[in-house]
């Protein structure tokens, strides 16, 4: 990158090697990645999404879940994925569930709230009833 300039909520870029403006337009939208080497380095206990990618899950009562599949960056609330007994479960990343992660063994402590396995694993909930399109409804 040679040059930046801030313009209202955008940044303009000039980078090496786009000369021209046809160039330029042809990479509006595409994605910018930063080297990894450029990270700056975080303190203990803090981590990076994409460093955890397939890191085990250990709850302090539970012990072993299963692997992180993927983050999920959302507005409100970051969720970790795991697979847990054959269902999708979300983790909420919260300074109180989410602990600090071992990058020798590979795994990342949490405390999970009460219930939260329970409700992925509860095969009434998020289950419409099947109903019988001839049943009068009242």
């Amino acid at each position: 990158m040679d040059e930046i300039r801030l313009q209202e909520n955008k940044a303009v870029v000039k980078l090496e090697d786009v000369d021209s403006q046809e160039i330029a337009q042809s990479l509006i939208g595409c994605p910018v990645y930063l080297p990894l080497v450029k990270l700056p380095q975080l303190e203990d206990g803090q981590f990076y999404y994409h460093e955890i990618i397939g890191y085990q899950v250990v709850d302090a009562v539970q012990g072993r879940l299963g692997a992180i599949e993927n983050v999920y960056e959302m507005p409100h609330q970051d969720l970790l994925v795991m697979h847990y007994q054959g269902k999708e479960v979300l983790i909420p990343i919260a300074d109180d569930i989410v602990k600090s992660p071992n990058h020798t063994t590979k795994e990342l402590a949490v405390n999970l709230p009460d219930g939260l396995l329970d409700v992925y694993l509860d095969e009434s909930t998020g289950n419409p009833e099947e109903v019988d399109p001839d049943e009068k409804v009242n």
